[in-house]
């Protein structure tokens, strides 16, 4: 129920009713994307921290209205601020599909976005991107992929009796009540999993997997759950990725899937579940495996609309140099932001490009050539079709409407283009 002011940029906020931030965010920033979702006001003030028209208002309830270019705030009766949570909050619980119980390690191949009750949203969503080719070529994804159901999640957690403590923490009286609580509790939860052996042959088989599938020793090990990317909660940024190195003694197989596992269990993800009314007990966490990226020259993320004009058909796509997040960016980064304009049949041949802003550690130069945009605006056209007719089917709306969020890298010394995931924004 608070709106938040922040001097500068947090990487990451809870549930809460609006944000008005001291710095201005890339658009496509997790700030930006939960804001988005959530449809809750994200608002850059410079002079938020210390400007008398926020500070009046501090420690009050207030009507807060914010548009493109301005914004208005007033106090705010008790009566109009229940009757807007009362609008606005869940209020039927929501148990999610979860098919836990079907073992071995999933090719590609034999899953389809149906697949998302038993590996998630994120593993399901990318065997659709596998799915998709354009003048014969199918589309660059990272090498050596497969997933990993939910099964083992809930072996883990019952082989040491971690199920237990789950039940037990969320039937608890002050869990519930406190938020220091619920803060130790979870990290015990989180640290429980971590340092629980996970099962020996599970692991000879992952890494068996890995070996048969592409020569990368640098592996990459992605959350995929069945509480993201579904209607009405996105889930973006509440769960955690780690990488694995063959033969390194400190960066094991082992470490990353526990890690990847015990994410499901942050104060955010679990805030933001609690909130959505989701119940916590139907959640389980799969995980998308494949070849990390240790040598990247660029990396960014893309919407398949402009999100400024919605109606003047162009794709949203922010990108920065080598492994600078785009997503979670430094202080003082900037990254390049740019329209892509497809309203006219051209617009692969003699492309119209607006430049918003440009990065700030590239000499002044975008950090993608000409042709290297026309590439990813190509595949990113071919992904909106693709999701539009095969996957959502969501025929209500036009599919100049229709917005994916993809993730994209420029990798070593060929620069060479990889789509790293596909989500509905």
């Amino acid at each position: 129920h608070d709106i938040l002011v922040v001097n500068g940029l947090p990487i990451d906020i809870p549930v809460i009713a609006g944000i008005i931030t001291s710095v201005f965010q890339t658009p496509l920033s997790h700030i930006n994307v939960l804001s988005h979702n959530r449809k809750t006001p994200n608002m850059a003030l410079k002079t938020a921290w210390t400007d008398p028209r926020i500070q009046e208002f501090q420690n009050k309830l207030v009507y807060l209205s914010v548009t493109s270019d301005s914004f208005a705030i007033r106090e705010a009766s008790l009566e109009e601020a229940e009757a807007f949570w009362k609008s606005r909050e869940p209020s039927q619980q929501i148990v999610l599909l979860c098919e836990d119980d079907s073992s071995g390690l999933f090719d590609m191949d034999m899953l389809s976005h149906q697949s998302i009750s038993f590996v998630g949203a994120k593993a399901a969503n990318f065997a659709e991107l596998m799915k998709i080719r354009m003048d014969g070529k199918a589309m660059p994804v990272p090498e050596g992929a497969f997933a990993i159901p939910f099964y083992y999640y809930r072996e883990h957690l019952k082989q040491h009796g971690l199920d237990k403590y789950v039940e037990w923490m969320l039937q608890d009286s002050l869990f519930k009540a406190s938020y220091s609580c619920r803060l130790t509790s979870l990290r015990i939860l989180r640290d429980s999993i971590i340092h629980a052996k996970l099962d020996p042959g599970f692991v000879r088989a992952v890494e068996s997997k890995i070996r048969s599938l592409s020569a990368f020793t640098s592996i990459r090990f992605r959350s995929s759950t069945n509480v993201e990317d579904i209607e009405g909660f996105n889930g973006a940024g509440l769960y955690e990725s780690y990488t694995a190195v063959l033969g390194d003694r400190e960066k094991t197989i082992e470490k990353a899937i526990k890690r990847v596992f015990a994410s499901i269990w942050t104060l955010r993800g679990f805030e933001e579940r609690e909130y959505f009314k989701i119940d916590q007990l139907s959640a389980a966490m799969g995980i998308l495996v494949h070849r990390a990226f240790p040598h990247e020259e660029a990396n960014g993320v893309a919407i398949t609309g402009n999100i400024y004009y919605p109606y003047v058909p162009g794709y949203t796509i922010n990108v920065q140099v080598k492994d600078i997040s785009v997503v979670q960016p430094p202080p003082g980064f900037t990254a390049d932001l740019l329209l892509f304009y497809t309203y006219n049949t051209g617009a692969f041949e003699n492309p119209a490009i607006e430049y918003i802003s440009h990065s700030n550690v590239n000499n002044g130069e975008p950090v993608l050539t000409i042709d290297e945009t026309v590439e990813l605006a190509r595949w990113l056209t071919a992904i909106q079709y693709h999701f539009y007719y095969n996957v959502y089917r969501t025929f209500r709306i036009p599919l100049v409407l229709f917005t994916m969020d993809v993730e994209f890298k420029r990798d070593g010394d060929t620069r060479k283009l990889y789509i790293k995931q596909g989500r509905p924004y």
